[in-house]
């Protein structure tokens, strides 16, 4: 940075020099043109740096506002997806429920067959037994 206020500076006391010499002819007069040229070509600079910090500003402002508009846009989908995970989530809790009575009637629908099979069972060797009394007392009255 100094290196460049320097080279400025240098440049804008040459020209400043340079040019009142020649239409002067007075030494002393254009060392005080060049000197002159040195602050106000710092104030050319000045004012040309400003400028371009208020458009680079102006560039920052509106990506500040395009940037706050996607916050606002990212803010709004993350609620909706939150309302969109709580009622999943409470979809998912009473499935769950409906899930457990389910295996709790498939449960005891099981135990009632096993039970029927059972009583089935314990009713075909009744009739088995009865059966063969039958048989039995078919064959000794016949005799």
């Amino acid at each position: 940075m100094l290196k460049q206020w320097l080279l400025l500076s240098s440049v804008a006391f040459g020209v400043g020099f340079g040019v009142s010499l020649p239409f002067n002819r007075d030494l002393k007069q254009s060392t005080f043109n060049g000197l002159v040229a040195v602050p106000a070509s710092v104030v050319v600079l000045l004012l040309v740096r400003h400028r371009e910090t208020g458009q680079k500003l102006s560039l920052f402002q509106a990506e500040i506002q395009t940037l706050e508009g996607g916050k606002q846009k990212l803010s709004t989908a993350l609620s909706e997806d939150q309302t969109i995970s709580k009622k999943l989530l409470e979809t998912i809790t009473a499935k769950q429920l409906e899930l457990a009575n389910l295996q709790a009637t498939i449960h005891s629908q099981q135990e009632q067959y096993q039970a029927t099979s059972a009583n089935l069972t314990d009713l075909a060797r009744q009739q088995g037994e009865q059966e063969t009394a039958i048989a039995t007392l078919s064959v000794n009255s016949k005799r």
